[in-house]
């Protein structure tokens, strides 16, 4: 304890401590924690003694309020909704109007926007502010939306007069960016504005990601990823999107997009993890980037270094260590994942105790694959199918790939020899 702290404790009692604590607060207290401060700490009852004056004695009741007075009354207009009371208070207000209840106004105002005592009372000083010449910070917020009707709208609005630049805007207007009025309008803003104002308000935008629910964010995300194209997106903006409502196809909460953000969106996320991933083998990202249009999904399976592409019908696996992908029927990749995951959950819950044989693990075939299997060049060349290629990155192979992803995805004919032997034939057949 300081010697402060311990003067205080012998000098008073605990209660009395309290009282004195909060006394010290009522007198000191810095401007955004005014919108917080406990309601008994200012002085209480100075609306309620206004109402029973004449109209002809305001005035000079409001000369007589000390400024903790004035400051009671202010904290009571949140709650105000008896509309005497409210024009009331704003008769008081307009006499005593000064830089210090302007700026007490506005921020309570930006933590109770819907208030409708803070609404009226602000549009009632705002004719004030023009007397006076007021050129604070806060005057110009009462100016400027004092009056209006919809204030998030018109804050947009001063937005874009600033450049597009909330925060230009913010400090123009002593607008809290912590309040919840700032909140809605940069939600509103950044749901609406053009490529432009989102490029300028990166961090903003990044900020409500991380800060609202997924239903809130909606038409955000869906204004950014219609503006840009998929080179264009910002990566930080993205990963915040993606930690937030997951990948499309994958995680239920894309439902309310559109195919076409669904589909731009899971193939940036295939191209970023496919870049990331190939690191050690970047002849992987060159071969396989081409597909992005194609790509339904992409997901990592950590703990194998395993990125797992899904173009629909087929996938592509590969472990990022090894020089080599494997590619897949996508039902029977689908069955071998089955099969692994059970071997898995059967070697965890088999115990020495028991006295029965540990299972035997079973390994999917991306994994088992070595020089025998089939590859690219098979599939071409010798026109062989399996249910599981390897798509090798190093030496004459990589030549094959594109060309047996290409037939396989259907951007080619298969024009292979046999292939189209096999076509003539059932079409022989039909007509005879």
């Amino acid at each position: 304890m300081s010697d402060l702290g311990e003067q205080l404790h012998n000098t008073f009692e605990p209660a009395d401590l309290k009282a004195t604590i909060n006394s010290l607060r009522g007198r000191f207290f810095t401007l955004e924690e005014f919108p917080f401060i406990e309601r008994g700490i200012l002085p209480l009852n100075v609306l309620r003694e206004a109402m029973k004056l004449p109209k002809s004695d305001i005035e000079g009741y409001a000369v007589s309020l000390k400024g903790k007075e004035l400051e009671g009354l202010i904290l009571d207009l949140p709650n105000a909704a008896d509309s005497d009371e409210i024009q009331r208070a704003s008769e008081i207000l307009a006499i005593r109007i000064s830089p210090r209840i302007l700026k007490l106004l506005t921020i309570l105002y930006q933590y109770n926007f819907m208030s409708a005592g803070l609404i009226f009372v602000l549009k009632e000083v705002a004719q004030k502010t023009e007397e006076k010449n007021d050129t604070s910070r806060e005057a110009a917020f009462v100016r400027r939306f004092g009056a209006e009707k919809n204030k998030i709208a018109a804050s947009c609005a001063a937005i874009n007069e600033y450049k597009m630049d909330i925060d230009e805007s913010f400090r123009a207007f002593s607008i809290s960016n912590q309040s919840p009025f700032a909140e809605e309008v940069v939600i509103a803003y950044l749901g609406n504005t053009s490529k432009e104002g989102l490029m300028n308000n990166r961090k903003w935008i990044i900020n409500a990601i991380e800060h609202h629910t997924e239903d809130r964010l909606h038409e955000l995300i869906a204004n950014y990823l219609s503006s840009f194209s998929i080179v264009e997106f910002n990566d930080e903006i993205n990963l915040a999107i993606m930690h937030k409502i997951g990948q499309p196809y994958i995680s239920p909460d894309w439902e309310f997009y559109n195919t076409e953000l669904r589909d731009k969106f899971a193939q940036w996320c295939y191209l970023y993890q496919l870049k990331l991933h190939s690191s050690e083998f970047p002849k992987k990202f060159i071969v396989l980037r081409k597909y992005y249009n194609q790509v339904r999904s992409s997901y990592e399976i950590k703990e194998e270094n395993l990125l797992v592409i899904d173009f629909g019908d087929i996938v592509i696996a590969d472990i990022s260590t090894n020089p080599y992908s494997s590619f897949y029927e996508k039902s029977a990749f689908e069955e071998e994942m089955v099969k692994w995951k059970m071997s898995k959950e059967n070697e965890a819950a088999w115990s020495l105790e028991t006295g029965e044989e540990k299972p035997k693990p079973y390994l999917p075939s991306f994994i088992l694959l070595d020089k025998k299997n089939l590859t690219a060049r098979d599939f071409i060349i010798e026109e062989i199918e399996e249910p599981c290629v390897k798509l090798s990155y190093e030496g004459i192979d990589v030549l094959y790939i594109n060309e047996m992803l290409d037939i396989k995805i259907g951007l080619e004919p298969d024009m292979r020899t046999k292939q189209l032997a096999k076509i003539r034939k059932r079409v022989k057949k039909k007509a005879l």
